[in-house]
């Protein structure tokens, strides 16, 4: 009776662990990280998508060394130097993501971006796109030239990410 009593404790612990990394690490079984301290040639360069709400473009350039995201018509962020950190993360062995943080610097999660081939105004070009949390909702696209138009990736691809 002992020893059942016991191998019931030890399997409710390991259960009880296992599901608590789960949680804390997320997706932590099909991601994995790799860090930079220069941004990727294939990212590289200003990129721009179009917001139909505001009428602007979103802007982002990327350089070797730093990181500027237009957020609305009066607001830059920029991330220079040494404070910037590339995370890479592959997922399913496949789609690498890229996300730029600022070093030492804790708050919300940054944005993920990731390559992708598709149809821009009747041409297949590569652009960058945003990865979503949310599985229904297509990924914002961005592309080297300013198109007045908003392109999203389609949303299968999205899921394939999360």
């Amino acid at each position: 009776m002992k020893k059942l009593i016991l191998r019931v404790a030890v399997v409710a612990m390991a259960l009880i662990s296992f599901g608590g990394l789960a949680t804390v690490t997320g997706h932590a079984a099909s991601y994995t990280n790799r860090t930079f301290k220069t941004v990727p040639k294939k990212l590289r360069g200003t990129w721009y998508h179009y917001n139909k709400k505001h009428h602007f473009y979103q802007k982002l350039v990327i350089k070797r060394h730093s990181y500027s995201e237009k957020l609305n018509k009066h607001k830059t962020q920029t991330i220079k130097g040494k404070k910037l950190v590339i995370q890479m993360g592959y997922r399913h062995k496949k789609w690498a993501t890229y996300a730029f943080e600022q070093k030492n610097v804790f708050g919300p999660e940054p944005a993920e971006y990731f390559t992708y081939r598709m149809k821009i105004a009747g041409k297949q070009r590569n652009v960058l796109a945003t990865v979503t949390q949310d599985m229904g909702i297509a990924a914002t696209v961005y592309t080297h030239s300013k198109v007045k138009h908003g392109y999203f990736a389609p949303v299968a691809v999205n899921q394939h990410l999360r």
